[in-house]
């Protein structure tokens, strides 16, 4: 974890070295479609992933992904893949008022089935007896009542666990990188708008 937080930082680093070398000559964002290029870097974290949910004419579809082959990468692609498809939760009388999720592809692709699939026994490994049952337009999520938890319930658990972390007077583990890749981000952004100015 410390070590791809290093490797973030990096990255972030060599991007504002190069972003603040001035070349004397100004660019500027024009529209033009596919004036913008994505490349993404050793994607570990979701967030890579959702800059691609949504395309837009000024972005180039070519997107360059560089990485080790290992499991961070695959799970990379298959969620680019999942973004072929509207989630969607129904709570009708077909379902006896229980919300209910949808997975419905925008477009017949054996390649995001199997993304999906791949994906699905992700979740039935942490989440066992949840199911996914082929329907004619797509899949329905079968969630067993243990999981439903009410609107207070889940409050209460959430509250719990940052009391939890207030009591400890230390973050969660999974958020430490974060604070630290966040802390320098914004610190460096800081002293980029004030050299500016």
């Amino acid at each position: 974890m410390l070590k791809n937080t290093v490797y973030t930082v990096l990255i972030i680093n060599i991007m504002f070295y190069l972003n603040s070398c001035d070349t004397g000559q100004k660019t500027l964002f024009t529209g033009a479609e596919g004036e913008v290029k994505l490349i993404t870097l050793d994607p570990g974290h979701f967030h890579a992933a959702l800059v691609q949910k949504n395309m837009y004419r000024q972005v180039d579809p070519a997107i360059f992904v560089y990485a080790p082959d290992r499991n961070d990468l695959n799970d990379h692609l298959d969620k680019i893949e999942s973004y072929k498809s509207n989630l969607i939760i129904r709570q009708g009388a077909e379902q006896n008022y229980k919300p209910s999720l949808y997975i419905e592809p925008q477009i017949n692709d054996t390649a995001f089935e199997s993304a999906l699939n791949n994906q699905f026994d992700k979740v039935q490994a942490k989440y066992p007896g949840i199911e996914l049952n082929k329907n004619g337009k797509g899949w329905e999520v079968q969630i067993p009542d243990k999981y439903r938890n009410g609107h207070e319930a889940h409050f209460g658990q959430v509250t719990e666990r940052f009391l939890q972390y207030l009591i400890d007077n230390k973050l969660p583990e999974w958020e430490v990188p974060n604070m630290i890749a966040k802390y320098y981000t914004t610190t460096q952004a800081f002293k980029i708008a004030n050299d500016n100015n």
